[in-house]
């Protein structure tokens, strides 16, 4: 009787809209726990228990934390007022995983994650709401896989509302180690309705494309630059698909700009939410660093003494802040007036106290009278033009303006470099006038002289490059709120596209970002087709729609290919530049060794797989070890120790009894070596 009391007065807890309506302070936080455990099961063990309750903007939300420090295990999930759970994360230190690959497949992932999504947000599964995967999130690194699911209304995706889950598989066991949950269940839909004609030629009014030079950021190509199309300043937004007028994206509702001192913060968690840590020397040794830095109140001070700065006893110590840049660590300080309407920032090199920069910005009474007529306007241009023209030369007749804005007191300009009558958007010059006190309130420029720049001749037309930017990113249906309601819009598929000025394929310099997709048409029927395919799942593979796997593989090939399996799957997106860079400057491969299109041979892949996972000084050993192959007195002197560990961890068995060092490397021999090594 008193469990069916319990999942009653649950159920009604979970009832939406007006539950928590009269309820407040800990009977709200209760009810909203009682929610969130009748979702997640909050493992017994995890006996110590922590709440804490924010509110922000006049609403409140929950964090619950579980733990067991003992076991050094726990869980943390926060939710909002109705009990609608936002954030999961699951820590627990005795799941350990030796592989590096599991037999898991990429559908058992999928499923595993919806099912667990599908318990946790029950509300976003109602009426014509629902949850689909986004294919290009799919991301794997070793057993951690990261993934999105977006939120569609009738089958349109709402822009903004998504559901992202890191799931880490121990020994094939999945694991949901975090979620995170960003949705709009007050959301008011309206219908699709008609959609107008002609929607990519009014597309293309408002958001049309443009012909620039840009930088090639590249060790290869130093100081190149390269001609591409894109969307006019790389602007792209929405469009009514109804009418197709341009829609302008609602505020995001936020909250207050309260300030927390984080002590007061930390005391109002209490001492259940803290969390013991083991540090290492290494942190220890940066945490000393750290304590010998210039302090809040000698940083102040430093501020204080700066001439022609102002700082008076109104002004209120804000912020005090320590990070990193290129090694160096930067101390950061600001002031604010009690009304906010004035605020003071500086940084300084944290060692040696020198100021890196100052910010000063007031909103006075004096700026409301001011005013920018016309004539204020043009002593603004032309003061700001002799100051260029003094600061530059005749190599201001190099920029062109624009885009100029103007306030109540200030005109700022923006130039980009020309070059062959092409804006080049890495160089530019920045600069700020101030009316109401008549100077120069910032400036600053780019131009590197060491550029080269191809001649436009044989550039695709404009209506070319349009279709062709429509081509690699089409438009697309898309719910977003306009207006105070989600309404249907269309907008670019993938944003920031660009493409070659010359051939009008794609261009994309930093296609690293993004892992491969891997899929092959030749190897369904192969001795090694399923393990090729298992490692193309999670992103591992050599490019091209056809694998080969008969063909001998190239060193460079090789060596991506097995530090993507004993280190991590980047290796795969390094150039042949870097590449060697990294792996000569390690030691694994010495720059005699280097020949990147030679095929190697089987001996040689032994050597480099037991470098790359760390084991190259034991292999060294030789003396100690000792194989059964019949062929194995093929081996070069000293070498016996690398298809030694290989044979003992099970990467490799021979062929029939045999080695065959000196036989070429297959690239379908290659892959299983690395599925034997992530799964073995």
């Amino acid at each position: 009787m008193k469990k069916i009391l319990c999942v009653v007065i649950a159920t009604m807890l979970c009832m939406p809209l007006g539950v928590f309506a009269d309820a407040t302070g800990a009977q709200a936080m209760q009810e909203a726990l009682v929610c969130v455990k009748n979702k997640i099961e909050v493992p017994h063990e995890l006996s110590e228990f922590s709440p804490y309750s924010y509110e922000n903007g006049g609403k409140t939300s929950y964090t619950f934390m579980w733990q067991n420090k003992e076991s050094d295990t726990s869980m943390e999930i926060a939710s909002d007022s109705e009990g609608r759970i936002t954030n999961y994360y699951f820590h627990d230190s005795k799941l350990k995983s030796d592989k590096m690959l599991t037999k898991l497949s990429k559908s058992d992932i999928l499923t595993f994650a919806e099912e667990f999504i599908k318990e946790a947000l029950p509300e976003v599964y109602e009426g014509a709401s629902t949850l689909v995967f986004r294919e290009k999130s799919w991301s794997v690194n070793g057993v951690n896989y990261n993934l999105e699911f977006v939120r569609t209304y009738n089958g349109i995706e709402v822009k903004d509302n998504a559901v992202s889950v890191r799931i880490t598989v121990y020994d094939d066991v999945p694991c949901v180690r975090s979620m995170y949950a960003n949705i709009n269940y007050d959301a008011a839909f309206e219908n699709e309705g008609e959609t107008v004609a002609d929607y990519e030629k009014k597309y293309r009014e408002v958001f049309p494309e443009e012909v620039i030079y840009k930088d090639v950021y590249s060790s290869e190509k130093k100081d190149a630059t390269v001609l591409v199309y894109r969307f006019k300043d790389s602007e792209t937004g929405f469009i009514l698909a109804s009418t197709g007028e341009v829609a302008t994206e609602d505020p995001r509702e936020t909250g207050g700009d309260e300030v927390f001192d984080t002590a007061d913060k930390n005391m109002a968690m209490g001492s259940g939410g803290a969390r013991e840590e083991v540090l290492t020397e290494k942190e220890l040794a940066e945490l000393s660093k750290v304590k010998n830095l210039i302090s809040a109140d000698g940083a102040f001070k430093l501020l204080d003494n700066l001439p022609h700065v102002k700082i008076d006893s109104s002004l209120k110590k804000e912020s005090y802040n320590i990070s990193q840049r290129n090694d160096k660590y930067i101390v950061s300080v600001s002031y604010a007036s009690k009304d906010k309407d004035y605020r003071l920032s500086a940084s300084f090199d944290g060692e040696s106290g020198d100021v890196l920069s100052l910010y000063a910005g007031k909103y006075s009474a004096a700026a409301r009278t001011f005013e920018m007529t016309p004539a204020k306007k043009k002593t603004a241009d032309k003061n700001t033009d002799e100051f260029l023209k003094a600061a530059l030369g005749d190599k201001l007749y190099g920029f062109e303006l624009v885009r100029s804005d103007e306030t109540k007191t200030n005109v700022s300009y923006d130039y980009d470099r020309v070059v062959n009558s092409i804006r080049y958007i890495s160089d530019g010059i920045y600069v700020s006038y101030n009316a109401q006190d008549g100077m120069i309130a910032s400036y600053s420029l780019d131009f590197d002289d060491m550029r080269s720049f191809d001649a436009p001749d044989g550039i695709i037309d404009a209506d070319t490059a349009f279709s062709r930017l429509m081509e690699i990113s089409p438009l697309k249906k898309i719910y977003m709120k306009t207006g105070g309601s989600y309404k249907v819009c269309f907008t670019v598929s993938e944003y920031g596209k660009e493409i070659d000025a010359f051939t009008g394929s794609e261009y994309n310099e930093y296609a690293w970002q993004k892992a491969e997709e891997y899929a092959y048409t030749d190897i369904e029927n192969h001795w090694a087709g399923e393990k090729i395919a298992k490692l193309a799942e999670v992103q591992i593979g050599l490019a091209g729609d056809e694998f080969c796997p008969n063909d001998g593989i190239m060193q460079s090939d090789a060596l991506r290919l097995f530090a993507s399996g004993t280190r991590g799957r980047y290796y795969l997106d390094y150039s042949d530049a870097d590449l060697y860079s990294e792996l000569i400057r390690e030691g694994i491969l010495t720059e005699e060794e280097k020949n990147p299109e030679k095929l190697v041979t089987r001996e040689e892949a032994f050597i480099y797989m037991i470098r790359l996972a760390g084991l190259g000084d034991v292999a060294k050993l030789s003396d100690i070890f000792k194989v059964e192959y019949e062929d194995g007195h093929l081996l070069s002197e000293g070498n016996i120790g690398y298809p030694a560990i290989l044979t003992g961890m099970g990467v490799i068995c021979g062929n029939g009894g045999k080695l065959r060092p000196n036989d070429t490397m297959t690239r379908a021999e290659a892959a299983v070596m690395v599925y034997n090594y992530m799964v073995k």
